[in-house]
């Protein structure tokens, strides 16, 4: 119980992308974007002024997120995690409060093995994403891949995490 706990908690805390091939659904004429690494730039950009006009921008500004929200996670860096995640989303204060327990107990690295941007309206944007955690060093934990669709609220022109309902859990050990 406790190691699906740390999970579900690794899940509130992570995501990210970079293309590496194009998959297709099985019977649908949508490709697919399939991930095997996790590229992020050394200056961990938080789209400032970013213009969130067109799918083909939202879509790339969204999987900046992800990356921005990998990145923080890996380096253990609370305050770039907590600039990722909308300041009124209703997992913010738990995350919060939970995340330093969690960089105290493991040190992790994160894999996105599969993004595909869904859609937007005027400020929510949807994609789905698939996240592998690993553990580096630490007690106890269940390595696992987790297939989720994430909802972003666009705060103030920059666009965050909002929620995410997970859709399955593999778990790699």
């Amino acid at each position: 119980m406790k190691n699906l706990i740390l999970v579900v908690l690794a899940v509130l805390l992570c995501a990210a992308p970079v293309c590496a091939a194009v998959m297709m659904e099985e019977g649908a004429d949508q490709a697919y974007q399939a991930v095997d690494s996790v590229m992020v730039s050394d200056e961990m950009p938080l789209m400032e002024g970013q213009d969130v006009s067109g799918t083909d921008n939202i879509s790339a500004t969204i999987k900046q997120v992800v990356l921005n929200n990998m990145e923080a996670m890996k380096q253990e860096d609370l305050e770039a995690m907590l600039k990722t995640i909308h300041s009124q989303s209703p997992s913010y204060m738990t995350t919060k409060q939970q995340a330093q327990g969690m960089f105290d107990a493991y040190d992790l690295k994160y894999g996105l093995t599969y993004y595909k941007f869904i859609g937007q309206d005027k400020d929510v944007a949807v994609a789905r994403v698939r996240q592998t955690t690993e553990k580096v060093e630490g007690g106890a934990f269940l390595n696992n891949e987790i297939d989720m669709i994430q909802v972003f609220k666009n705060e103030r022109g920059i666009w965050k995490y909002w929620t995410q309902a997970i859709m399955a859990v593999k778990y790699l050990n």
